[in-house]
């Protein structure tokens, strides 16, 4: 099963160039989508009614044969043991999700399209377990994208950079270690012409939409967040602390589920370009406006890159926009000027959006900014990691708001 550490290893292309969803350009420091978005689908979709423009400027920012038998019994995933070693364990994960099920149509009824998956060249459905009674979230692919299994998927598409049975083997392997910040997966299927790949549903949606509502920009929007934003950072920590670095975060990979007591519970989703166990990589991962800065120059520490991506969606969630448009050297004037001036010098300069003129370093609470500053330093020796990080911000209690003239 060599084959899964050799493609944990292997070297990117930038994802500009993928495929998008949405026609045309916006300006200033709204970016375009750079790949269809399959993330959100996983949470059920609010209702049709008309929506208000986005708030950041976009619609989203896109990056042998199984057998067929139907098992006896659901619960024998139970009896997979794990050796302790992460890269052992996954390729026991890859190996597991690849034995396919028999897709039965009289065991789920479709609700509703979620998400169309065009990268994917499938699509991603709502539907509902007739036997539970449960919500699910079932992302059907062509067999002749996903192939059989994985060993299959890589000989079809030997330079595809996105793994799709190494996404739900990370899943499954992290839902075995009984985290709280995936979505369980329920199984894999197949019929004669698609793949299917049921989780548990997210019924809050994915950030990206969620941070377009709550308080404007300011105090009052920071002590919204805070609780969001310690969850976030605790499952990254525990991401990094079993070896996975995960090397495509943002608002549109993480999903939000409501818990028992009313609660939200992050949820992470799209582990198909994660790194296990692996020191150094080559060449860029993710979404442009995410990509650590020395993804295009040098070859990086996944665990620091993820840590600059996760700064650039808590400014999001702060800012309700975001940062840059792009990382790439000559590909946005406003990274241009935050990497050559410093980010305060760019907080300074940069207008807090609905906010009456006012600047983000205004908006921005001074903690807020030195954890953004801690995350978003562009030298990655400068940069704090996540294990070991120490960042007032999430252990401030709640700030006293001021009012601010309108």
């Amino acid at each position: 099963m060599n084959f899964v550490r050799n493609l944990l290893t292997r070297s990117s292309k930038c994802m500009e160039n993928q495929e998008t969803e949405e026609e045309g350009r916006a300006s200033y420091i709204r970016p375009s989508t750079t790949r269809s978005s399959t993330k959100s689908s996983r949470g059920s979709p609010a209702s049709p009614e008309s929506k208000p423009p986005p708030l950041f400027g976009v619609l989203r920012c896109n990056s042998g044969n199984s057998s067929t038998a139907e098992p006896s019994s659901e619960s024998e995933d139970e009896a997979l043991q794990l050796y302790g070693d992460v890269c052992q364990d996954v390729m026991m994960c890859v190996a597991k999700v690849g034995d396919t099920r028999r897709w039965r149509e009289d065991r789920f009824e479709k609700v509703r399209l979620l998400q169309n998956a065009a990268r994917n060249q499938g699509r991603v459905e709502l539907m509902k377990e007739l036997s539970s009674g449960r919500f699910v979230a079932v992302k059907r692919m062509p067999i002749s994208w996903t192939g059989y299994n994985h060993k299959d998927f890589v000989k079809r598409h030997e330079h595809e950079l996105e793994m799709p049975w190494v996404d739900v083997a990370i899943v499954k392997y992290l839902s075995m270690q009984r985290v709280q910040f995936v979505c369980d997966p329920i199984g894999t299927f197949r019929d004669e012409s698609e793949t299917f790949f049921v989780s548990t549903c997210a019924d809050k949606g994915d950030l990206f939409e969620w941070s377009q509502t709550g308080p404007l920009p300011g105090l009052e929007r920071e002590n919204f967040l805070r609780p969001l934003v310690r969850q976030l950072c605790d499952a990254i920590r525990c991401l990094h602390s079993l070896d996975i670095a995960h090397c495509d975060l943002s608002l549109e990979n993480i999903l939000l589920m409501t818990t028992g007591d009313g609660s939200l519970q992050v949820k992470l989703i799209d582990f198909g370009m994660a790194a296990v166990k692996q020191s150094t990589l080559v060449g860029a991962r993710g979404k442009p406006s995410y990509q650590a800065p020395e993804m295009h120059v040098e070859a990086y520490d996944p665990m620091v890159s993820d840590a600059f991506a996760l700064g650039v969606v808590i400014f999001g969630m702060v800012a309700q926009d975001y940062p840059w448009l792009s990382t790439k050297p000559g590909g946005c004037k406003c990274f241009q000027f935050a990497s050559k001036q410093g980010l305060r010098a760019y907080l300074q300069k940069r207008k807090a959006r609905n906010c009456n003129g006012a600047r983000l370093a205004e908006v921005f609470s001074a903690s807020m900014v030195d954890f953004l500053e801690s995350l978003l330093q562009f030298q990655p020796q400068d940069r704090t990691r996540l294990l070991g990080g120490r960042f007032p911000w999430l252990a401030t209690p709640l700030e006293p708001v001021r009012t601010r003239e309108l």
